[in-house]
């Protein structure tokens, strides 16, 4: 009963005075969008909406990208990607105040918009606080922090709104081609492992509009979108400003030498050595045998659950499958009767052809991984050479 009365008196009274509350003529709705942080978490920036009232003391930011690390099963719901976001409120101070810890850029759009669709956005606001609609289903690329932000003001505008959107000036190679540029340096092992576990649904182009789950496109489209004001159209932009402006950054220097296309390479080169020795000896290595295909069959299982058995939109149509295979199963047994016997020379060859395929397929493969695959090319010539030999025993 504490907790109901907590809840009822810091929760549902003030949602419930602001959902009435109306706006003055001194209200304002921005845009706030923050720079990339040093976090992979934080890495592709972030956006927000705030909504200000000089006369009635009001100065909110509605921030869409809320989560709760102690929500019930957490992980399991992250993992199968049906884990719920939620919209937040926080003063507008401490909003600022949290990335000048992370020193992050904050840059702020102020919108022209009349006072009746500014108490249009702020009643939306106030009804997405509301516990039955604060919760919403995170989607990287389709349902995020800036995606809800156009979606607020495509409702609320509606037909008052042209994005006006120069479509040449967002042609890309798919969602996989916006994200690298924030990738890089430190980041360059979440890219690898992004590239491992998304499909080639995400190579495919997308509309402009689909580009704005970046927030710096958000800021970007709305900077030269058009609203109908008083039997006109005028930008919606009326002032934009820098809120905060981020420290000097030193540069991140990364190593080479711990970088994926490193390591690959020399994990390449030690697994090329060993099966050169094993041929020099005539020694078949079945112990290394299994334990490069063990990891291929799991890597494979890893893949299917993730296209099959989970929401996530981005891991379905990975053709990395093609190569780590649940299948490669058959390989940790020497004796396969026909079926097995098949299924291991269908993927020698799908595997030998990726090496071709790998630069000409729908799906951009991260370039770190092609040693990864001749790992598995040698590994197949090699046990070729030794069924060779054997039979001419």
């Amino acid at each position: 009963m504490k907790k109901f009365l907590t809840f009822v008196l810091f929760v549902i009274v003030p949602l419930l005075s602001m959902s009435a509350q109306q706006l003055s003529y001194k209200s304002q709705v921005s845009i706030l969008t923050v720079d990339d942080g040093d976090e992979i978490y934080s890495t592709y920036g972030h956006s927000a909406i705030r909504v200000s009232d000089a006369i009635k003391g009001y100065d909110y930011v509605y921030n869409y990208g809320v989560f709760n690390f102690n929500d019930p099963n957490f992980v399991g719901r992250f993992v199968l990607g049906n884990l719920l976001y939620r919209l937040g409120i926080v003063e507008f101070d401490r909003f600022v105040l949290s990335y000048r810890i992370s020193n992050q850029t904050v840059s702020e759009q102020i919108l022209d918009l009349s006072l009746e669709k500014r108490q249009q956005v702020f009643d939306y606001l106030n009804r997405n606080l509301l516990p039955e609609n604060v919760n919403y289903r995170y989607d990287y690329f389709h349902e995020n922090c800036a995606t809800k932000v156009y979606d607020l003001f495509a409702v609320t505008l509606g037909d008052s709104l042209d994005l006006n959107i120069n479509r040449e000036n967002y042609r890309n190679e798919g969602f996989r081609g916006m994200i690298k540029p924030h990738l890089q340096g430190g980041m360059e092992w979440a890219k690898f492992g992004i590239d491992f576990i998304t499909g080639y649904k995400i190579d495919k182009e997308v509309i402009a509009e689909k580009t704005m789950f970046l927030p710096k496109n958000l800021e970007s489209i709305f900077a030269s979108a058009k609203v109908f004001n008083n039997n006109q159209w005028v930008p919606i932009v009326k002032n934009q400003r820098v809120v905060y402006k981020s420290r000097f950054k030193p540069y991140d220097s990364f190593s080479w030498l711990l970088s994926p296309m490193f390591v690959c390479w020399m994990l390449f080169v030690l697994v090329f050595i060993i099966s050169l020795i094993g041929w020099i000896k005539g020694n078949q290595s079945w112990v290394f045998e299994r334990v490069l295909w063990s990891i291929n069959t799991l890597m494979g299982f890893l893949l299917v659950f993730l296209w099959f058995f989970t929401e996530h939109q981005a891991f379905g149509g990975n053709l990395n499958v093609l190569w780590l295979s649940p299948l490669s199963l058959v390989f940790l047994f020497k004796g396969s009767g026909v079926i097995g016997r098949t299924i291991k020379k269908s993927m020698s060859m799908i595997i030998i052809l990726m090496t071709v395929f790998w630069w000409f397929a729908p799906q951009s493969f991260n370039t770190a991984a092609f040693p990864l695959l001749l790992i598995f090319v040698v590994r197949i010539i090699k046990r070729i050479e030794g069924n060779f030999n054997h039979i001419k025993e």
